[in-house]
């Protein structure tokens, strides 16, 4: 993947945060020139603008592979996540059914009890 550097991480950071890249790119001037080659280069990571609306974002391929990297991991995470609320269900519906069992145990020997 690279050196992952600061100033990779910078660019992530406005990226994954609803970002101010600092470099933007019209779709028109994106195919009429190559200036964005250079800009890309510079700043790692450029917003592509049609009509004041981001249409894409241009990054440089390291820069990428550490975004899909922590997209990864963003989504291994929720999902040990989700597991884990669901199995903290589970043990707690168990206790519950088990607690239930025994409480009505109890009721239907006090019940033979009663009728004997």
């Amino acid at each position: 993947m690279g050196e992952l550097t600061a100033k990779m991480l910078e660019e992530i950071e406005k990226i994954r945060n609803g970002f101010e890249l600092g470099c933007r790119v019209g779709v028109t001037k994106l195919s009429r020139s190559t200036q964005w080659r250079d800009d890309l280069e510079k700043f790692s990571a450029m917003e592509v603008v049609d009509r004041n609306q981001t249409a894409a974002i241009l990054m440089k391929p390291d820069l990428f592979r550490v975004m899909e990297y922590i997209y990864q991991m963003d989504a291994e995470l929720e999902q040990a996540q989700i597991e884990s609320l669901f199995e903290q269900r589970r043990e707690q519906l168990i206790s519950l059914l088990v607690k239930n069992w025994h409480q009505n145990r109890r009721k239907v020997s006090k019940n033979e009890k009663t009728i004997f």
